[in-house]
């Protein structure tokens, strides 16, 4: 029988998207306050932080055994792999272990991976065309019982889809977070609209707490975000945010190929709260938790503890700038940001009843007011911010002077609370003087 071989993956054309990202990936956004495009972090990558990705792992091992047991090529290929490295190529070396991860991929693909992906691909591609009003010819009788199925579980529920909301990119500029959510629509027993996102996976059972966090992302969105032709994003376009349900979302789940169609109510407040949650666990993980041990004593790798304090100094300062965490541990800038806050809350009271009602319906659960506690966490005044976002857009309330941010020399006075400032201009000693 003759071997056959398979074609790499990097050989294949890769699908056209018009969307400007980075070399990361990410999108591509102009903040409101700057001049040039940055990486805005991809909603499905916060979403899928808290995933522990156990099922996700489990198939794709599937796949690539599958694969690897229907092409001859692909099992010559591990079994070169194995013959040259001592039956361990993953940890033989860093060209090893990257020709193990290609293989895997190739592996993966060959079994069907990517199949089910495609296949969903052009379900959603084929519904929006649909959605939109455009005809459709030439399609498969299991594509035909698909959309077939899709218009009538809507019908039957009374579900309406907005035509003018079909995959609207979203930003959230605070976090720099940006996605596509799929469709807004409207639902009985519902007074706003409805965040609302098609899947055509065989089994969600391992994906819902991941799609809380992701249309909890779009439904925050401080705007529909358009991308213009220009490169440096100066014919980009920010368009107002619908007005749409913060605490409920809906799922379409189109299995693909099946003819089958249900319908999901999805708790985005929870995934809201996971979103907080999420953006911490990426944070956790590029945390440098380790450090050798040097001369049998356990002390820091580097003995320069100025050069240590200023790089973790910076870090935070970046942190604090991007809004990625919040200093918990520093009362000048706790009570500068809960009194910003406050000025918030005063101006929405005074904009009228309607404001003021969605500012109490909007609130968060469990979460004191500023002027009943004083104890609020990072992640409640984090909480109270983004309700604040929402109830100040939705009512087209002036937008509040700029945020408070902590100040480095802050940070270091705080963490030494016998130090002085005694730089040049600020009128102290220089401890040499004195010595």
């Amino acid at each position: 029988m003759t071997a056959t071989t398979s074609i790499p993956l990097a050989a294949l054309p890769a699908p056209i998207d018009p969307t400007r990202r980075d070399q990361w990936g990410r999108y591509l956004v102009l903040p409101p306050d700057d001049d040039k495009p940055v990486g805005y972090t991809r909603a499905t990558t916060v979403a899928g932080a808290l995933d522990d990705g156990y099922g996700l792992q489990k198939w794709l091992a599937t796949m690539a055994i599958c694969g690897t047991l229907l092409r001859p090529g692909l099992r010559a290929q591990w079994e070169a792999l194995l013959a040259l490295h001592d039956g361990d190529p993953w940890y033989a070396s860093d060209e090893a272990k990257a020709a193990c991860k290609r293989l895997i991929d190739e592996c993966a693909a060959v079994g069907g991976a990517n199949d089910r992906s495609e296949i969903g691909t052009a379900r959603h591609e084929i519904t929006a065309a649909a959605d939109a009003g455009r005809p459709l010819t030439n399609l498969s009788p299991e594509t035909q019982a698909d959309l077939d199925a899709y218009y009538e579980t809507l019908a039957a529920a009374g579900v309406e889809l907005d035509a003018d909301a079909i995959e609207l990119m979203v930003v959230l500029d605070n976090y720099r977070v940006a996605g596509t959510l799929d469709r807004i629509a409207t639902a009985p027993r519902f007074r706003r609209q409805l965040i609302t996102d098609l899947k055509t996976g065989a089994d969600l059972a391992y994906s819902w707490h991941a799609i809380a966090v992701q249309l909890a992302i779009y439904a925050h969105g401080d705007a529909v975000y358009r991308q213009g032709p220009a490169e440096d994003g100066s014919q980009d376009e920010r368009l107002p945010m619908p007005d749409v349900d913060l605490d409920n979302a809906l799922v379409i789940w189109l299995p693909a190929n099946t003819g089958r169609c249900e319908l999901f109510l999805v708790d985005i407040a929870a995934g809201w709260e996971a979103f907080t949650h999420s953006l911490w666990a990426r944070e956790w993980r590029k945390r440098d938790v380790a450090m050798p041990l040097e001369g049998g004593g356990f002390k820091p790798a580097t003995t320069d503890l100025t050069a240590a304090l200023t790089e973790s100094l910076t870090q935070l300062k970046v942190e604090v700038e991007a809004e990625e965490t919040i200093v918990a541990d520093l009362p000048d800038f706790t009570v500068a940001l809960r009194a910003w806050l406050q000025s918030r809350i005063d101006t929405i009271g005074a904009a009228g009843a309607e404001p003021r009602r969605a500012l109490i319906n909007e609130w968060p659960d469990g979460v004191a007011s500023l002027q009943s506690s004083t104890g609020h966490t990072p992640e409640q005044l984090t909480l109270i911010e983004g309700v604040l976002d929402v109830v100040e857009r939705r009512h087209k309330i002036a937008f509040p002077e700029p945020r408070p941010t902590a100040d480095p020399l802050g940070l270091v006075l705080h963490m030494f609370p016998n130090a002085t400032d005694v730089t040049p201009d600020a009128g102290g000693t220089d401890p040499q003087e004195t010595a």
